[in-house]
C-alpha cells in the first residue's frame, strides 16, 4: 500500500523512494470471542453488535459522523458504539457525547497498552477515519491494529486515498465518504443485517494483517530495502 503517499512525494523530485507499509503485532493483537474477552464482559458487550473507534480524536478524524450515526441507529438496540480515545479533540468529543446522552454509545479514555488485546477484538466493525484534505499525507496507524483484531473496517475517507484502496484491495470492509453520517449508519445497518458479509469482511481483515501488515512482513521488506541500498541499487522500488 502507501502508493498514494509515494506518488505524492515523487511529485517533489526525482529521488529514490522505498515503500514499506506500517504494521501491527499480529501475535499480540488477534481475534478473540466476546464471551472469552474480559473487557467485553465488563462493559456488557458480549451480546452486542459493537462498532468501535479506538485512538486519537484529532484533526484528521471525522468523529461527528460517528455520533450522528449512533443516533440514527437507536432503533437497533443490540448495536453499540464504543469510542476509546484521547487527543486534541477529546474535550470536544466528550461534550458532544454528554449532550446527546445516547444509550447506545460509550465513551472511554485511552486504555493501557496491554488492554489493546481485549479492546480491539471487542469490535465487530472498526471505524477508521481520514478526513478531507489529508489525502496522500496520512494512513491512520489504527487501521493495521483493527485488521489484526479481525474487525470489518468502516473506512471514512475520500475517494482514491490509501485507506479507500486498502479496503477495496483486501475486501475487508466498506468505504464511506467523510461527513456522511447517513452513509455510515447505512453501512452499519447492512452489516448488522448480513452476518455472512460481516464474517467475510472480518476474515479478510485478519488475513490481510497476517499476510501483508504483520511485523514479520514489514521486517522482510526492511531487509530487502537494506540489501538493495548496500548493493548500490538506489532506484525507486516497490518493496
Amino acid at each position: 500500500m502507501a502508493e498514494t503517499l509515494r506518488r505524492h512525494l515523487a511529485d517533489w523530485g526525482d529521488v529514490p523512494l522505498y515503500v514499506i507499509d506500517n504494521w501491527a503485532d499480529t501475535d499480540f493483537i488477534r481475534p478473540l470471542a466476546k464471551a472469552d474477552n474480559p473487557f467485553a464482559r465488563r462493559h456488557g458487550l458480549v451480546d452486542k453488535f459493537v462498532v468501535s473507534y479506538s485512538g486519537a480524536f484529532g484533526a484528521t478524524h471525522d468523529t461527528e459522523s460517528i455520533v450522528a450515526a449512533a443516533e440514527a441507529l437507536l432503533d437497533l438496540p443490540d448495536v453499540h458504539f464504543l469510542l476509546i480515545g484521547g487527543g486534541t479533540r477529546q474535550r470536544e468529543v466528550s461534550e458532544v457525547v454528554a449532550r446527546k446522552a445516547l444509550p447506545n454509545l460509550t465513551l472511554l479514555p485511552l486504555q493501557p497498552f496491554d488492554m489493546l488485546r481485549y479492546t480491539l477484538p471487542a469490535a465487530d466493525c472498526a471505524i477508521v477515519s481520514l478526513d478531507e484534505g489529508y489525502e496522500g499525507l496520512s494512513v491512520p496507524s489504527k487501521t493495521y491494529y483493527a485488521l489484526a483484531a479481525g474487525a470489518a473496517l468502516l473506512a471514512i475517507s475520500g475517494p482514491g486515498t490509501e485507506l479507500t484502496e486498502l479496503v477495496a484491495e483486501h475486501g475487508c470492509g466498506v468505504h464511506i465518504p467523510p461527513r456522511s453520517p447517513e452513509a455510515l449508519a447505512g453501512a452499519i445497518r447492512r452489516l448488522h443485517d448480513d452476518r455472512e458479509l460481516l464474517s467475510a469482511y472480518k476474515s479478510a481483515a485478519r488475513r490481510a494483517a497476517e499476510r501483508h501488515f504483520s511485523r514479520r512482513a514489514a521486517t522482510s521488506r526492511y531487509l530487502r530495502c537494506l540489501a538493495k541500498c548496500l548493493a548500490g541499487d538506489f532506484r525507486a522500488v516497490r518493496s
